[in-house]
């Protein structure tokens, strides 16, 4: 049986049972301030092994590595990025010595603090190629599965999500989400499961920045927009400030107890992040015991999705209306303005047609004489700047500007004019 079977198998007769937090532990370990907590591995392996340990002792059906931050942006931060394959096999091979066959060990992937056009710099090639650099070691040092978490960025996570989709990776993905339930970005719960679902997750969700009670409805918000298996890991309360120290006071029976209703909400995996102890997953073990997740089907909606917009389309909803106006067929001032890279019309065309109900953009780029790929990739990145929430339809019959388009879109688009 394979990997997503036996997790597939167990979420049928009950929950699956994550870990808790690692960072104060290890600190209590001898983690100094100000050093990453990736360093332990290089410094005193032992004192994360125990720390694993505990956490198996505790019930945790998957331990995750100590690797959150072990991609290059993050480690060269602390001067570490020569050490990153090193990290990142070390993170699962400790992990692996702590817990043997009694546990699954999921390797942690956490964000790269770099930000993506339009917010910054990097495009989606560019972050999938330093996820991909991060995967490689932690699936050749023989990680069950990658947990990507605490993701704030719709593009982002997709962009690790896609480094683990070709690099062989099973994964499970999680964001944080705010009050009002978005993300950083602006994503919901549903644009999340809209995403991720052609990557094949082993399951979505939110961990952070919540305790259990108010990460309730987002966890209903995950149940209601996907069959996926739903994940969460909540803090052990809200965050309190006491002095200059951050802390969480939800004690493990509290914890446990709001927790386990995360069942009946929808989630079938549920651990623990900030604050949360051996001793808080202990008493989550033992108020979940006998509780059976529900199991989902899919709706059979056909969805797209922008980073903060979804569209549907399906034998029971309204017509889904794509507007074909970004064309430059028949069109002479697109003809003018593309080969000179000016996107004012493109622009002017995309938000009218938002503005008189188009739930997708149809972007063409076929100019003459000019290279169909770098335009698509110019338009793509512009309208996704300008209008995030609207799903796009890439547009052409060449297959190299189909691959540059999606190489860029960050969403779930459409594909037209396949030939």
């Amino acid at each position: 049986m394979n990997k997503r079977d036996k997790v597939r198998e167990i979420i049928k007769s009950r929950v699956l049972i994550g870990d808790g937090g690692m960072g104060t532990l290890l600190q209590q370990r001898g983690l100094k301030p100000g050093h990453a907590p990736e360093s332990m591995l290089l410094d005193n392996p032992s004192e994360v092994a125990a720390v694993h340990k505990l956490y198996l002792e505790a019930g945790a059906d998957f331990v995750t590595t100590n690797s959150f931050g072990a991609s290059r942006p993050k480690l060269e931060q602390h001067g570490l990025e020569s050490s990153l394959e090193k990290i990142n096999r070390l993170a699962v091979e400790v992990a692996r010595s702590a817990v043997g066959d009694n546990a699954f060990v999921a390797a942690s992937m956490g964000p790269t603090g770099e930000l993506m056009i339009p917010m910054g710099t990097l495009t989606m090639p560019e972050m999938v190629e330093i996820y991909r650099e991060q995967v490689r070691p932690l699936r050749d040092a023989g990680a069950d599965f990658a947990i990507i978490e605490t993701m704030g960025d719709i593009a982002e996570l997709q962009a690790a999500a896609r480094a683990c989709f070709l690099e062989g990776m099973l994964f499970m993905a999680s964001m944080t989400y705010d009050m009002a339930g978005r993300s950083l970005a602006g994503s919901t719960p549903e644009v999340t499961a809209v995403v991720l679902e052609p990557y094949a997750p082993l399951a979505v969700g939110t961990n952070c920045g919540m305790g259990p009670v108010e990460m309730m409805d987002r966890v209903v918000d995950y149940a209601a927009a996907t069959a996926v298996p739903v994940i969460a890991q909540p803090n052990a309360g809200l965050p309190e400030l006491e002095g200059n120290e951050t802390v969480f006071k939800l004690g493990p029976d509290e914890f446990a107890e709001a927790a386990a209703k995360m069942i009946d909400a929808g989630a079938a995996i549920i651990g623990g992040c900030c604050g949360t102890t051996p001793d808080h997953i202990a008493a989550l073990k033992k108020a979940l015991k006998g509780q059976v997740p529900e199991q989902r089907e899919p709706s059979g909606d056909v969805r797209f999705a922008g980073r903060s917009g979804v569209a549907v389309a399906g034998y029971d909803r309204p017509y889904c209306l794509i507007g074909e106006r970004i064309n430059p067929t028949g069109r002479k001032k697109l003809l003018k303005e593309l080969p000179e890279g000016v996107f004012t019309q493109v622009k002017k065309d995309a938000t009218q047609q938002v503005k008189r109900g188009a739930a997708l953009l149809d972007v063409n780029m076929g100019v003459p004489g000019v290279s169909e790929s770098d335009l698509m990739i110019q338009a793509v990145t512009t309208i996704q700047g300008m209008l995030p929430e609207t799903p796009l339809s890439i547009d052409s019959n060449d297959p190299d500007t189909l691959i540059a388009g999606l190489n860029h879109v960050i969403g779930r688009p459409l594909l037209n004019s396949v030939t």
